[in-house]
């Protein structure tokens, strides 16, 4: 049903819809590795940036992330499991962001777009809804903190990161005006004054007693 490319494009990972999920090298046409994940079918499937993990959407509403190393080796450790248990959502699409760090969840439902994203240890750090449209597909920006999601009114939507200015980092005795102000111009603070010279030292002569002595 779904497979995508390793990093190195030795190997080819596909997913079935019986739930089985095989590694297969495409230069001997045989299978490498295989795990047996549900018996659901799968939805979707997508691999890491940094090409060492990959994660499936699965139709019993449970994301998956799986090793890639591990799978290789044999390992049939129980891949981090994702998902919405209070609202039991259907998923459309999951992906991993930009750094590989954090696995994104797009929601399936008709009149609403949710976003959740998990760390690798499996904690959701962000929620994001919109109330107008559907979601179909993610997609992460390659270098860039940029989301994208294609929503079923055909409407691209785009997260990214605000940024504001803070010039005080460079100059303490910076301020900041959050409008124009009107600035009172002392009457002497713009008038040409003669240059001082500060440098020149004026010695006295003093006589100095060196006969007296005091008591």
């Amino acid at each position: 049903v779904v497979a995508c490319f390793d990093a190195a494009g030795e190997h080819v990972i596909s997913g079935s819809t019986k739930g089985l999920i095989s590694i297969v090298s495409w230069a001997t046409r045989q299978t490498v590795a295989s795990v047996q994940v549900s018996s659901g079918s799968f939805k979707t499937i997508s691999l890491s940036l940094d090409g060492k993990s990959f994660v499936t959407n699965s139709a019993d509403r449970i994301i998956r992330c799986f090793a890639v190393s591990r799978v290789l080796a044999g390992e049939k450790a129980a891949p981090r499991e994702l998902q919405d248990v209070v609202n039991r959502v259907q998923w459309t699409h999951a992906a991993f962001s930009s750094d590989s760090e954090h696995v994104i969840g797009l929601a399936a439902t008709s009149d609403e777009m949710c976003i959740n994203i998990w760390d690798m240890n499996g904690h959701l750090t962000a929620q994001r809804t919109h109330p107008k449209d559907g979601g179909l597909e993610i997609a992460c920006h390659p270098t860039r903190p940029i989301l994208c999601a294609c929503s079923r009114s055909g409407a691209v939507y785009v997260w990214t990161k605000r940024y504001s200015e803070n010039w005080s980092a460079f100059a303490p005795d910076f301020k900041e005006l959050e409008e124009n102000e009107e600035y009172a111009e002392k009457e002497d603070e713009f008038d040409i004054k003669p240059e001082i010279d500060t440098t020149a030292v004026v010695v006295e002569e003093e006589v100095i007693d060196i006969t007296t002595v005091d008591k």
